[in-house]
């Protein structure tokens, strides 16, 4: 004789049903987490130390550390430039041009709007310009 289940039974049923989506979810939003931290990794390979052309091993300094990567500017106008910036532009520069992040990921881990990050860009790049033209002159 089959019976039909209870309605404990039936709220019982919807809830795993409930859990098991959320559990998927939550584990698909964090293996896109992991592959986007994957596409960032650097080898440490990419940050050698050491000169191809010379046998001397050469210890280079860098000029900013941003998020834990260190930034080295080759240009003395445009270091003298982010150097005049605030820690934020700064940082926002950095960022998006020398370690390859796009405005979107910026703007989850600010908690802006991506609309901001764009502005903000646009703003901070002609004070650059301004800076670099001022050191120039």
């Amino acid at each position: 004789m089959n019976q039909s289940p209870s309605a404990e039974q039936i709220v019982c049923m919807k809830f795993d049903s409930f859990i098991k989506t959320c559990l998927r979810n939550e584990l698909r939003n964090i293996e896109k987490y992991e592959k986007r931290l994957r596409s960032r990794e650097l080898m440490i390979s990419d940050f050698s130390l050491i000169d191809g052309k010379s046998d001397i091993a050469e210890i280079v300094i860098p000029d900013f550390i941003v998020k834990g990567l260190e930034i080295s500017i080759k240009d003395p106008y445009l270091l003298e430039a982010l150097q005049k910036l605030t820690a934020r532009e700064r940082e926002l520069i950095l960022l998006i041009h020398f370690t390859g992040f796009k405005p979107k990921d910026i703007s989850e881990q600010m908690n802006v709007v991506e609309r901001t990050i764009y502005n903000q860009h646009k703003k901070i790049l002609i004070k650059l310009k301004k800076y670099m033209e001022e050191a120039n002159d």
